[in-house]
């Protein structure tokens, strides 16, 4: 969409809207509301109109429902079968279907049939504790009373923030028993992101556990602490109305204007995921594992596919991702279906290939799959069922997938087909349908569509636009801002974005919110984020910046910034160098001009601690080692490998280079616990003095 053109305003019976063409048809079911205006005025239109028609104490209010109000009685359903749907000519991509074959379902409603008809299987894994699925059921039942009591009700939000544990799935459950839907938060958010997202979703409640209390002190949310609720019984409830229309969770992601925003999705978008006997094949003996943050949304794949078919979930460490302690885990547990994200699956099989022995199923994706990686897996392990999963959060978790046991013969690893219940096609910039083989832009629909993004209305709009080919009046369509096309053999390929956008960690990340935090900070002038391939193979950010003139030191500022990053940005959103410019290259039309910023090769060290240089050999050896794997100089001997862009995937890849230097063993653990080089050249002489000994 060209910002510059004429749009208007369009809006569906059940009062949802959409900026369109004012040189187009209107899309069947849809009528204008009279507004006609730039892109940027039709967005100010929407919101003032939406304001205006909330409370005084907006923040205050319910969250966004389906409908702002309730436009029965002003259209006219004549009106809106004179509307035709647009045809899709012969040939043009265009695949899957909006309904899926099951009936929608509420989530608990599910677990609830489960729990009843294998009341005594086990659900829940945790190191050697477990839980039936009666027992799970009746610590929801107990909680969701308790949480109706205190005001829990359908659509009401409620904050999460626990590590992974038993508790976590069951404070879930019992948040969808009481009719809410639950918004996760991860236990290491930064504390500006933190009172951002309270701030802006406004949450009646906080769950969480007793070592997290400190950091909601200077909130007036009212808290339900795990460990306290277990004393204290509530009368059970009535019945609670909950339909697959409400909401189950709310989801955050990196935004483009600058600021994060939060997905709402309901239950029959979940429930084509969890009845989906049609693309996925789980059944009630699988053995899932849940590795994803519980704030990313694979979690709903991992937790809900599992528990709707009454199969047994091991929950995994609540600490950080260690693939060495995951593929032990995997191993131990019996895990038979795993989801990692493409940066952890490209480790796994580089380094714990022999882990998907008796895995049945692997699901990977968040980012593009690596053809070698995967060739390496389906020829060593024949019997796995691989899928490369791909959708966007605002179509919940999954919209197509390739599944297959045989490599693919074709460049790169397909997205495949829709899912169940997912419909696609895939325009050129005027929404035109392309010929296979063309390049477009991909539009899904379906059951899976979220109902948009918390209290931005006109950002919804732009979004999530009208389906103008749905025999369904009035329904919607998502514009995913990705770029594919389709093989002859009707599968999809990613081929990239047509904004910005890009994948860290499978995390979805914005520069642009990135940039506009960096520019906050008062030493900087003009700041671009890009992301850069590190010599692994994976995503890494670079921060270019241009500074104030000021009398501070160059190394003291960046050192500065680092540390006002990571109190207001998520781990995986900090660059991991940043380059100070005189001056930024710019295009003939005065843009700056990214394709000449310098590729950063090593970062400088940014930490505000003294710098320590080695004492010795075995330091030496340590620091180059460290340096060259995390491409960051000058490494002192006192600095925190996490501290200074160290991660468990590198971690594992730097374990394996330092015990073939040094010839000696290194756990993991060991660098978790004593992260400094003077710490680990301690523990490797204690073991190399040890060895001697005996």
């Amino acid at each position: 969409m060209s910002i510059h053109l004429p749009y208007i305003t369009l809006i569906n019976h059940e009062g949802q809207y959409s900026i369109w063409s004012a040189e187009k048809n209107l899309p069947h079911g849809w009528i204008s509301t009279g507004f006609e205006g730039t892109m940027e005025q039709c967005m100010q239109h929407i919101e003032s109109v939406w304001t205006n028609m909330q409370p005084d104490h907006l923040h205050a209010s319910p969250i966004l429902t389906s409908s702002l109000f309730s436009l029965e009685d002003t259209i006219d359903n004549d009106y809106i079968s004179k509307t035709d749907i647009w045809p899709i000519p012969a040939g043009k991509v265009s695949s899957g279907c909006e309904s899926p074959e099951t009936e929608p379902i509420c989530i608990h409603e599910q677990f609830e049939y489960v729990a009843k008809a294998t009341p005594d299987k086990i659900a829940l894994r945790y190191y050697s504790f477990t839980m039936t699925y009666q027992e799970v059921n009746e610590a929801a039942e107990q909680l969701a009373n308790r949480l109706v009591q205190l005001g829990v009700k359908p659509d009401s939000i409620v904050c999460v923030l626990a590590d992974r544990s038993f508790e976590l799935i069951i404070s879930l459950l019992a948040i969808l028993k009481a009719g809410g839907c639950y918004l996760c938060l991860e236990t290491n958010i930064p504390d500006t992101r933190l009172a951002f997202i309270l701030d802006d979703a406004s949450p009646c409640l906080v769950i969480t556990q007793s070592q997290f209390v400190g950091r909601l002190a200077d909130y007036s949310i009212p808290l339900v602490v795990l460990e306290k609720e277990q004393e204290i019984s509530a009368p059970s409830r009535g019945t609670i109305s909950v339909t697959p229309e409400h909401l189950a969770y709310i989801s955050y992601t990196s935004g483009s204007t600058g600021t994060p925003k939060g997905v709402c999705i309901p239950h029959r978008a979940v429930a084509r995921l969890v009845l989906n006997d049609t693309d996925f094949s789980f059944t009630a003996n699988d053995v899932f594992m849940l590795v994803s943050p519980v704030a990313f949304d694979a979690s709903t794949l991992e937790i809900w596919c599992c528990l709707g078919k009454g199969a047994c979930l091991v929950i995994y460490d609540s600490g950080i991702v260690r693939p060495d302690l995951l593929s032990e885990t995997i191993i131990e547990k019996g895990v038979t279906v795993v989801w990692l994200t493409a940066g952890l699956f490209q480790l796994m099989v580089n380094m714990y290939l022999p882990t998907f022995q008796n895995v049945r199923h692997v699901l990977a994706g968040g980012d593009v799959i690596s053809v070698p990686h995967l060739e390496l897996l389906l020829h060593t392990h024949p019997h796995l069922q691989f899928t490369n999963g791909y959708g966007p959060t605002e179509n919940t978790t999954f919209s197509t997938c390739w599944t297959s046991s045989i490599m693919t013969e074709q460049p790169t690893v397909p997205i495949g087909i829709p899912i169940n219940g997912t419909w696609l096609i895939v325009c050129d910039e005027n929404l035109c349908p392309v010929d296979i083989g063309q390049e477009g832009e991909l539009y899904l629909a379906g059951a899976g569509l979220a109902r948009g993004y918390l209290h931005r209305p006109a950002e919804t709009a732009i979004k999530f636009i009208a389906n103008p080919w749905s025999k369904h009046p009035g329904a919607r369509m998502l514009k995913t801002g990705d770029r594919v096309r389709q093989y002859p053999d009707g599968t999809i390929e990613f081929v990239g974005r047509v904004d910005r956008q890009i994948k860290i960690q499978g995390y979805r990340v914005e520069p642009d919110e990135i940039e506009k935090v960096i520019m906050q900070y008062q030493s900087i002038q003009v700041a671009v984020v890009m992301p850069q391939q590190d010599p692994h193979g994976n995503k890494r950010l670079i921060a270019y910046v241009k500074l104030d003139q000021t009398e501070e030191v160059e190394t003291e500022i960046l050192a500065n910034i680092y540390t006002y990053l990571k109190e207001s940005l998520p781990a995986y959103m900090v660059p991991w160098a940043m380059t100070v410019l005189n001056e930024m290259p710019l295009t003939a039309n005065g843009k700056i001009d990214r394709h000449q910023l310098p590729v950063a090769k090593r970062s400088p060290r940014r930490l505000q601690t003294a710098y320590v240089a080695p004492r010795n050999h075995l330091e030496s050896t340590l620091a180059a080692l460290w340096g060259e794997k995390l491409s960051i100089e000058p490494i002192g001997i006192h600095d925190n490998f996490f501290s200074i862009g160290g991660d468990s995937l590198i971690l594992s890849e730097l374990i394996i280079d330092m015990e073939q230097k040094l010839n000696v063993a290194i756990p993991a653990r060991f660098l978790y616990l004593k992260p400094t080089l003077a710490e680990l050249s301690v523990i490797i002489e204690d073991n190399q003095q040890s060895l001697k000994n005996n």
